[in-house]
């Protein structure tokens, strides 16, 4: 079930720019959750790496792959960039 979301979010992501607008605005891992939760879109880094193997088989042009992997690389930035809820307390605290 999860794996859908991912699926569907890779796959929604290629066109939806304010869907990607409201993930990449998110600060903290609890932000990004509760975006994806108000989506529907809710899953685990498990269940994207899988989503994401699985798009990949179904790609039939070099077109679409290269679609695929930019909306993969623009996902990975948003988590990377992305700070627990405990970071971004130490931040305030030390400003």
């Amino acid at each position: 079930m999860s794996v859908q979301n991912a699926m569907r979010l890779l796959t929604r992501g290629s066109r939806d720019s304010e869907l990607r607008d409201r993930i990449q605005s998110c600060h903290t891992l609890d932000e990004m959750e509760a975006a994806l939760r108000a989506e529907d879109l809710f899953f685990t880094a498990d269940e994207m790496e899988s989503a994401h193997s699985h798009l990949m088989t179904q790609c039939q042009s070099e077109a679409s792959f290269e679609v695929l992997q930019q909306i993969r690389q623009w996902w990975d930035l948003c988590v990377y960039s992305v700070v627990t809820e405990e970071e971004a307390n130490q931040q305030v605290a030390n400003d």
